[in-house]
Formats: structure tokens, sequence, C-alpha cells
């Protein structure tokens, strides 16, 4: 049911070309078409088996046991009950028996419980870092493709203006009121900006092939929401806060590993304790195969106490080498919590100098337009040069894409925000910091 949803989903969604993939939907599509994705999902496996390991040493293991003998009997204290012949003492003797034992008291049993689903959590915060970094490998991607868009449609337009601009140079040239130099460099304008529309259309078949291969898809057919800059709504904080960065699955995954050595640190050093087991078995004796023919039941069931005396240095060691263990993975965890919150600061820091830089890009682009506009009207007119107005539609394209790469610088910078503060699904959903 659950494939027939996605299947009928990726039909509905992604099958009109003309419907625009949001980045939630990418980040659906990520989630269940990515082979990337599937691989995360088995991130704990181990984790959960080491665990459930752990803790089967305070749980019954049963056993059922089969042995059959070949025993040498005297035939004067037993030979009667079990049917020795005469002149040979050798028998075969089978039995049947289940046994049992269990620990009552082990405490380096018990901390290395506590460590192993210390592991498990471990293991969470390292796939929801995963997660993470392929959310915003396909929302980079994601941003990439929206750019190329933008460019593509931007080397659309620049081309058929220069079309434009060549019809007048020609019309000028051949009603005698204009000059053959400028229709060249009209014509070589035209050139160059089919040569930039085509370049242009293939780096958004390569940035869209990227996005899909990401997504788990072999085809792209479609387009994506148009890049455009959403204002900031709310004051951005000075500072991050520090619950913010110890939110993170990088920084939580890091504590937890501190607290897991810790407690294999003190496994070792409580295998010196005593240990409490009980066990026992029940079952049957006799001289056919499994003791069938048994007259009844024997069992026996016992306690069992440990008293470690000396290991040979093992335990020493051990516990030498689990809390060096532990001091490192202590300070890698201050070291991981100092570079997410520099980390998260400097992307503060981008995210503002970067909405600087669009209002910086958007007055360069009405001051290139305004000037094209200027030199389009002297031009008919006569009194501009194919120079003039070659550099003006110049000036015009590096405008469109500095404004451009203003757009995408913003919005990497607000999804390099989020995803320092732990947040990257916010972004996906175009609420704003």
């Amino acid at each position: 049911m659950h494939s027939i949803f996605w299947f009928i989903f990726c039909h509905l969604a992604l099958g009109d070309p003309q419907k625009p993939l949001s980045k939630g939907e990418a980040l659906d599509l990520l989630a269940h078409q990515s082979f990337r994705w599937q691989q995360t999902l088995t991130l704990n496996l181990e984790a959960d088996g080491k665990a459930q390991s752990a803790r089967s040493a305070f749980l019954p293991h049963i056993q059922f046991i089969a042995r059959q003998y070949l025993a040498n009997v005297h035939p004067l204290q037993y030979g009667i009950q079990l049917g020795v012949n005469p002149g040979n003492n050798w028998i075969e003797v089978g039995s049947a028996s289940v046994e049992f034992g269990m620990y009552l008291f082990d405490r380096s049993a018990l901390d290395r419980i506590q460590a192993a689903e210390l592991n498990q959590k471990i293991a969470g915060a390292n796939r929801a870092q995963f997660q993470s970094d392929l959310k915003y490998l396909t929302l980079i991607q994601y941003l990439s493709v929206q750019k190329q868009q933008k460019r593509s449609e931007a080397a659309q337009q620049n081309f058929k203006r220069s079309e434009e601009i060549q019809k007048m140079a020609e019309a000028k040239v051949t009603s005698g009121a204009g000059l053959q130099v400028d229709l060249m460099r009209a014509r070589g304008l035209v050139e160059s900006d089919r040569f930039k529309q085509i370049e242009a259309e293939a780096q958004l078949k390569k940035a869209q092939l990227d996005l899909a291969i990401t997504l788990g898809l072999d085809h792209w057919s479609f387009k994506l929401e148009p890049l455009s800059v959403n204002e900031l709504l709310q004051v951005l904080p000075e500072k991050i806060s520090p619950d913010v960065i110890r939110s993170r699955p990088d920084v939580l995954a890091a504590q937890e590993t501190v607290f897991a050595a810790e407690k294999l640190k003190l496994a070792s050093a409580h295998e010196s304790l005593p240990k409490f087991s009980v066990f026992g078995n029940i079952g049957s004796f006799g001289t056919l195969p499994l003791g069938l023919n048994a007259v009844g039941i024997t069992g026996l069931a016992g306690v069992q106490a440990t008293f470690p005396l000396y290991t040979g240095g093992f335990r020493d060691g051990k516990t030498s080498e689990d809390e060096a263990r532990w001091i490192r993975s202590d300070y890698q965890s201050r070291q991981v919590e100092l570079e997410a919150k520099v980390q998260a600061e400097l992307a503060l820091e981008q995210l503002k100098a970067s909405h600087t830089a669009i209002e910086a890009s958007q007055r360069n682009l009405e001051a290139a337009q305004e000037e094209l506009r200027l030199i389009q009207q002297r031009f008919r007119n006569g009194s501009a040069s194919g120079l003039e107005i070659s550099g003006a539609v110049q000036h015009l394209s590096g405008a469109n894409d500095m404004g451009t790469e203003a757009v995408f610088a913003f919005e990497v910078a607000k999804l390099n925000y989020f995803k320092n503060i732990g947040k990257i699904e916010t972004y996906a959903q175009g609420v704003q910091p």
C-alpha cells in the first residue's frame, strides 16, 4: 500500500512537467526513493544487535543436549540395573537433558548493557546526522538547479535582445544611416549570446541530473520553483544559544559517546567484583538412545558464586584502555561542540552579509537596465555606436548573473544557518529564521 501511494505521487507530482517540485516534495522523494537514504536506515541495526546481546546476560540461557556414551561398567556393581552381559563390561548409554543458566548479579555486565544502550542512542544520532547531510546535499542541488534555471532563462532573454539589436543595426545599414562595423558587432553579440545560451542549458541539465541521482530517479522532466528571495521576517539573533548547539545530531552523538566510554571504563573496573548465577538441568539417562528407557527423570539446580582472583593483568590492561578511550572521547566531544558553535555563528554572519549583497546586486541591475534603455534610445536616434550598446548589453548580462549569484548565495547561507542550528527541515518548509 505504501509503495502504491508513492507510485501515484511520483506520476501525479512529477509526471506533469509544468508542475514545480517544491523543496518539501524533494525531501519526501529523498526519504522514499533514494538509495542513499535507505542505506542510513541500517546504521543502527548493529547497535541494536549488540544491545540485545548485552541484555541477554540476565535472561535464562536454555539448551537441549543429547549425548550417547560408550561406558565400561563393572557388572557386580551396576550390571544388574543396566543389563550388562557376563564377560562384556561395555555398554552404550544415552541421555537427554535441558540445561539452563542465568546471571543473578554481575555489575560489569550491567555497565556493558548501559554502554550498549548508549551506543544505540549514538547510532540513532549518527543516522540523524547522515540523513541531515543528505537533506543538505539535496537542497544544495535543488538550489543549483534553480540557479541554472534562472541563468538559462536570462540567457534566452539576452539572446532575444541581441537579435533585436541586430535587426536595428541591419535596418540602419539598409537605410544608409548606420555603420557596417556596428552591424558586425551586433552579429558578434548574437553569436556570443547563442553560445552562452547553449552553455547555460548544458549546465542546467547537469544540475538536474545530479539532483535526480540523489533522489533515486533515472530521469528528469520537470521544473522546480523559481529562485527568489524571501525577506527575513524577524530579527536574527546576535548570538547562537548554547542549547541550540547541543541539540545538533553530531553534538548529541559526541556527548553520548563520552557516556558510553565511561560505562565501558566502569565495566572493566567492575570485573573484579563477584558474580552470582543460577544453573541446573533436567533429563533422562538409560541404555537406549536419549535415555528413553530411563526409570525416572533426573535433575539438579544450584547457585554459583565466582570471585575473580587473578587475570594475568588482563583486567588492569582493559581498564587502562577503556579509560584512555573515555578521555579521548571527552576531548573529541568538546572539540565537536566548539566547532559546531563557531560554524553556527559563522553561518549567521554569512546570512546577514549575503542579505546585504542582494540589495547591492539589485541596485546594480536597475542601473544596468536604465543604461541599456538610454543607449538603445540613442542608438535608434543615431547618436550611439554599436560599441556602446554592446557594452551596455554585456553590463546588463553581468548584472543579471551577479543578481542570480547573490540570490543563490543568500539561499545557501540561509540553508547553512538552518543546518548549523539543527533545523534543516524548517528551511525546506519555507519558514524564515
